[in-house]
């Protein structure tokens, strides 16, 4: 399943070690095939696209993520495209 995962900052990260972590932990979501896609925010915070298997185990990502403590999350399931425009076009009359 994959979800739209927007991160805002609610508290300061005053710490070059934490970002530091972020980025590591980051690496290693990209490399186990987890995040697909990520962008900084223009203002701070930022999103990603997380390919996981259950919500729950995206649950425990983003809690155990290095500055989870200091984000509010807003998650989105995805569907493809093209699936979610054919469920648009039976809903509409003949």
């Amino acid at each position: 399943m994959k979800f739209l995962v927007t991160a805002t900052p609610i508290v300061p990260l005053t710490d070059h070690a934490v970002l530091d972590k972020l980025a590591d932990w980051m690496r290693d979501q990209q490399r186990a095939g987890r995040l697909t896609d990520a962008y900084g925010l223009v203002g701070g915070g930022g999103c990603s696209v997380m390919d996981v298997a259950s919500a729950e185990q995206l649950h425990e990502l983003t809690a155990l993520s290095p500055v989870g403590a200091y984000l509010s999350f807003d998650i989105k399931p995805l569907i493809d495209l093209d699936k979610s425009l054919g469920m648009g076009r039976a809903r509409l009359p003949a």
